[in-house]
């Protein structure tokens, strides 16, 4: 009960310091900068899933008629499963995405047993390849960007610090799980605490694969009442998955804005040492010039007198 009381003083907290910074940004260029050309791709690409989600739901009976004889082919082909999982692990590197499409297939062609078989493997071992290439490529190059923003600061230490339940919450955010992956590979997160949090949030792909076994559902391979609770099911999962992601979401940034005081802090000392150091370069050239100005006066007098008793 005390832990529960802490939480909620903690997420109060962060909220007001949230609400407090958000009302201090100017709301219209705000507003301006998101529909900026350099944003259009963004709105492109939700506005494109928001279409196909309606094409889907709309051209349902359709795409399944088109798509049964590929469906019976493929699930007829001898090992046809490890082409999904190898689909898998290549998009699990970013910037490609659609795992969640690719789940979605697993489930309509192989049903839920061995599609959550195909995707459990598909995933983590796409998963902890990108976390070991990320690892030792990009490093460096995320150091950088992390003493360069404070917000991504904030992020990187939640992650380091965090223990298994924030990287559980990261990964049940809206944030796709690959691009996560890259992130936290970067930040330092131990390999093998990582691999428990890839693990325990298997069932966020198991329900799309799930998804797509109820979105084959037919009047040739179901009956009037498993397709009245196909549709019930279906509507329960996408908004039980649609509210977890939030929650997750909001405890997120509640644990990041939680980092802000220890980060700033850490960005103000390492300017001070910059500025130090700055200061002491400069010194050294200023200083050399002024030992070097005693030097040249003497030269300059010895050669005016050499010169006067020539002349």
């Amino acid at each position: 009960m005390e832990w529960l009381k802490e939480q909620h003083r903690i997420n109060t907290e962060a909220r007001q310091a949230i609400s407090t910074w958000l009302g201090a940004k100017d709301k219209k260029s705000f507003l301006r900068s998101s529909v900026s050309i350099r944003h259009w791709w963004k709105w492109v690409v939700f506005l494109t899933g928001i279409a196909a989600v309606i094409c889907l739901a709309v051209f349902r009976p359709r795409i399944l008629r088109l798509f049964e004889p590929h469906r019976v082919a493929v699930e007829a082909t001898p090992g046809s499963w490890a082409v999904a999982i190898a689909v898998l692990i290549v998009l699990s590197f970013p910037p490609l995405f659609g795992h969640e499409v690719v789940n979605l297939i697993i489930g309509l062609i192989w049903g839920v047993r061995i599609g959550v078989a195909v995707s459990a493997v598909g995933t983590v071992v796409g998963e902890l390849l990108c976390f070991c290439v990320f690892k030792y490529v990009t490093t460096s190059y995320a150091e950088r960007y992390e003493h360069s923003k404070v917000w991504y600061g904030c992020l990187a230490k939640m992650m380091r610090e965090g223990s298994i339940g924030i990287l559980l919450l990261i990964r049940f955010s809206l944030v796709p799980g690959h691009v996560v992956t890259a992130i936290m590979s970067t930040t330092g997160v131990p390999l093998w605490k990582y691999t428990i949090a890839i693990l325990l949030s298997l069932p966020k792909q198991w329900v799309v694969v799930y998804l797509g076994y109820l979105f084959g559902l037919t009047d040739h391979n179901s009956t009037p009442e498993e397709r009245a609770q196909e549709r019930r099911t279906s509507l329960s999962l996408f908004f039980l998955t649609a509210i977890a992601s939030l929650v997750s979401v909001y405890f997120v940034l509640n644990r990041a804005w939680m980092c802000f005081p220890d980060v700033q802090k850490e960005f103000e000392e390492r300017e001070r040492r910059l500025d130090t150091e700055e200061a002491e370069e400069q010194e050294v050239p200023r200083a050399a010039a002024e030992e070097r100005t005693p030097l040249l006066n003497g030269a300059a007098q010895g050669t005016k007198k050499h010169n006067q008793r020539i002349s």
